[in-house]
């Protein structure tokens, strides 16, 4: 297993397979940011309605 990286399998994984899995990583980071932030301006507008609607 030390010279995994010496083989084909091994070169395509740290060459190609790797870099993808470390794009796609970044990538649904940001779609979770978005989505939180959507999530949190929802919440915040709901609460905004729910104290307009008990108001004196």
């Amino acid at each position: 297993m030390n010279d995994f990286f010496r083989t084909r399998m091994g070169h395509t994984f740290f060459e190609v397979t790797l870099p993808r899995l470390v794009e796609e990583l970044a990538r649904l980071n940001g779609l979770l940011e978005r989505a939180l932030t959507i999530a949190e301006r929802a919440v915040g507008e709901a609460e905004t309605q729910e104290n307009e609607r008990n108001a004196p």
